[in-house]
């Protein structure tokens, strides 16, 4: 038996009950659940305002769910902000008038503006690509290079955010430890990475420490536990591999280094090394070091004592493997985000925000083009280049993991790298 109200009145969607109660046998069928309804209905003066399409419709059963709620749940999605930020790219579309783009790049200038000193891996990449950018732009704008150093590529990021022309004649080159920065909220962050338009990356990195031959030493072995020997690295500052790579190692792997900050660009803590203020570097690349100072590691003079990854790289079978000593979760942990998912995408060429789209989606197909012409391909061997590319929207993507760090893993990190 089930009970019901004697009078079961609607008003809209709210229920109004009237003692006293009586009893009715529920109906076995489909005729007999209408007649039940009928009968219910009787008893119910008519509404308020008569609407000969809202009463029928609308059962008592249903009344107190109503159907907007799952509708309500899927409608804000905070993982759809970051998602749909690498789709710049819907407007291709848009990039269908090549004579206004031919007119309106033929016979400007466009700068690449590098984070770090003359010399280095970053400015011989950029020079590179930027002998070859303007035969694959419409109008073949000529393509320079501007060095901006400091602050570990930030200064230079703050310029291509704020100051430099959002007109697609600008490029953008810094390190991915700029966009850390901003994860841990560090002062002197004055840009957005979510709002850069990432064009692409060159090529993988590869974080590696290297000694001179004079210091002694031999392996990353040799700075681990208590009582180890301590190394002393030249670095840039906060934000650059060279500072974060060894703080992170320091912490996650009990490595025993001494940083000293200051030296802008690697191309500078390799002159330290040279001079003897310096016994080692952390967190040059492995790809860097082979266009500029690969000779000195033939000859002996420099040393590999580790390589900064996760597993060992074809070219460096014997060289040891940082991960392997990290002992713990959280060790290995630290390390895979600290330093191994920093450190790959690490060379970023941006265009700033507000480049108008069809602009932002031609320099990133350009920038693709770029990367396997065959003249650069050769310019590229020679200077023993490593080229493996990672496309704008790619590497878009890799920037908004970057920013999803987990909190518990951002919040260690932040406590090594951007202690109070």
């Amino acid at each position: 038996m089930i009970r019901v109200p004697r009078r079961a009145c609607f008003s809209g969607w709210r229920l109004k009950v009237e003692a006293p109660t009586f009893s009715l046998q529920p109906p076995t069928s489909l005729l007999g659940l209408s007649a039940a309804a009928l009968f219910l209905l009787a008893g119910c003066g008519a509404p308020a305002t008569p609407s000969p399409t809202a009463a029928p419709p609308k059962p008592a059963a249903t009344a107190p769910a109503p159907p907007a709620t799952p509708v309500a749940k899927v409608a804000p999605s905070p993982v759809a902000s970051p998602a749909a930020k690498p789709a710049a790219s819907p407007e291709p579309a848009a990039k269908v008038d090549t004579k206004a783009l031919e007119a309106f790049y033929k016979g400007k200038t466009m700068r690449i503006i590098v984070g770090f000193a003359p010399g280095g891996g970053y400015d011989t990449y950029s020079r590179t690509i930027a002998r070859h950018l303007g035969k694959y732009i419409p109008g073949n704008p000529t393509v320079i290079v501007e060095n901006m150093p400091g602050a570990g590529s930030l200064l230079s990021v703050n310029h291509t955010a704020n100051v430099a022309a959002k007109d697609g004649t600008v490029i953008g080159n810094f390190s991915t430890g700029a966009v850390v920065q901003q994860v841990y909220g560090t002062p002197g962050v004055e840009f957005d990475a979510a709002k850069l338009n990432f064009l692409g990356v060159p090529a993988r990195d590869h974080s590696i420490c290297v000694a001179t031959k004079v210091s002694g030493f031999k392996s990353i072995q040799e700075i681990i536990g208590p009582g180890a020997k301590q190394i002393t690295v030249g670095a840039d500052a906060p934000g650059s591999a060279t500072v974060d790579d060894p703080s992170v190692m320091r912490e996650a792997l009990g490595a025993n280094f001494k940083i000293v900050q200051g030296y802008s660009g690697t191309s500078r803590s390799r002159l330290a090394m040279e001079q003897g203020e310096v016994e080692g570097l952390c967190g040059l690349t492995w790809e860097s070091l082979k266009t500029s100072s690969l000779d000195k590691v033939q000859s002996g003079e420099w040393v590999l004592i580790s390589q900064n990854t996760e597993q060992a790289l074809k070219e460096l079978p014997n060289v040891p493997v940082a991960a392997d000593f990290a002992k713990t979760p959280e060790a290995r942990q630290l390390f895979h985000f600290g330093v191994v998912l920093v450190g790959q995408p690490q060379r970023q060429y941006v265009a700033p925000p507000g480049v108008p789209a069809e602009r932002v989606q031609l320099l990133r197909e350009a920038l693709a083009q770029t990367l396997k012409d065959k003249e650069l391909l050769a310019d590229a061997e020679k200077a023993k280049l490593d080229l493996e590319p990672i496309g704008g929207e790619d590497d878009q993507k890799l920037i908004s993991e970057l920013l999803a760090m987990p909190a518990d893993i951002k919040a260690k990190l932040k406590t090594i790298l951007r202690p109070s």
